[in-house]
């Protein structure tokens, strides 16, 4: 159809997007095609290797982004991991001082001496951050739970003891031998 409506007018090849810069009158278009012919297999070839490089080029740094992808989810999830085991221990440790405070402001134990005086004392525990790295323990001193009652004592291990060591407040309470034990219930 061209060939009669427009035959000399200027084009460009056919395989201008492979190489070829020739441009020609419409009616010679065929005529350079197949004068052309290995020329422009050349082209296409080289082309189509050109592709096949870029092609592998892109593959290989797909590669090293999928890779590198794999590792920034992997340091993700370990921050993430790590946020929420802070986020527990932190948790566990805003327990521990409340429980302490309970023990400082709200628990009054009845003490006294081996005589059997009894007076209201509240134990006071102090410093448990420190306590705490240091692994240190604490005693209270005996009291009675009555007037010639069960002689006890509190013991707070600030660092855990046993499956707790570590991440929680160990609280113990010691029944002791006391000089009314003949007296009492058992």
């Amino acid at each position: 159809f061209y060939l009669f409506c427009a035959p000399l007018e200027m084009i460009q090849c056919e395989y201008h997007n492979v190489g070829c810069e020739i441009r020609m009158a419409r009616k010679d278009q065929e005529e350079h095609k197949r004068d052309k012919m290995d020329s422009h297999l050349m082209m296409v070839t080289q082309k189509l290797l050109s592709t096949q490089d870029q092609l592998m080029s892109t593959q290989d740094q797909l590669t090293q982004m999928s890779k590198q992808n794999e590792m920034y989810k992997s340091q993700i999830d370990s921050l993430i991991v790590s946020s929420q085991a802070e986020n527990y221990h932190m948790k566990i440790i805003s327990e521990s001082r409340h429980a302490i405070d309970l023990v400082a402001r709200d628990i009054i134990f009845k003490s006294g001496d081996l005589d059997g005086q009894v007076c209201p004392v509240v134990i006071k525990m102090t410093e448990l951050d420190k306590k705490k790295m240091d692994s240190a323990e604490w005693y209270s001193k005996p009291f009675y739970t009555h007037k010639k009652g069960y002689k006890m004592c509190l013991n707070v291990d600030a660092a855990g003891n046993g499956i707790g060591k570590g991440t929680h407040l160990s609280v113990f309470l010691y029944l002791m031998k006391g000089p009314h034990d003949d007296e009492l219930r058992w």
